[in-house]
């Protein structure tokens, strides 16, 4: 009683102790956590479930200015992905078959298999 509690962490640690301090909020009303350049693992269904406002007021993130770690949520890298795949199906299309050309290997296909952009043709 009267106690606050702390959770701290650093990268994959303060993603933990992010999660850990949403789940331990019940149990301790003064619990708050310190986030050190964490991984992006809260999505908006938690945050939904949560409430913005709880989530803003039990978790305190501290990223470095030019930390990439802690910016990578899952549509930046989809983005990432999509524009990639674009520019390659630019690079390696034939203007004259109106195909993809021979660089276009098995292996990358098989990479990009999820991917819209992905060669077909081949």
């Amino acid at each position: 009683e009267g106690w606050a509690l702390r959770v701290v962490g650093q990268s994959l640690g303060a993603a933990v102790a992010s999660l850990l301090t949403l789940r331990l909020r019940r149990r301790f009303p003064h619990v708050h956590c310190f986030a050190y350049n964490p991984w992006p693992v809260v999505d908006e269904n938690v945050v939904e479930r949560v409430g913005v406002n709880t989530c803003k007021s039990l978790v305190t993130c501290v990223c470095y200015n030019e930390d990439v770690v802690s910016r990578l949520t899952f549509p930046a890298v989809m983005k990432i992905h999509d524009r990639v795949c674009e520019e390659m199906i630019k690079v390696q299309q034939d203007a004259w078959r109106g195909d993809c050309c021979r660089l276009c290997c098995p292996d990358l296909r098989a990479l990009f298999a999820s991917c819209n952009c992905a060669c077909q043709n081949l």
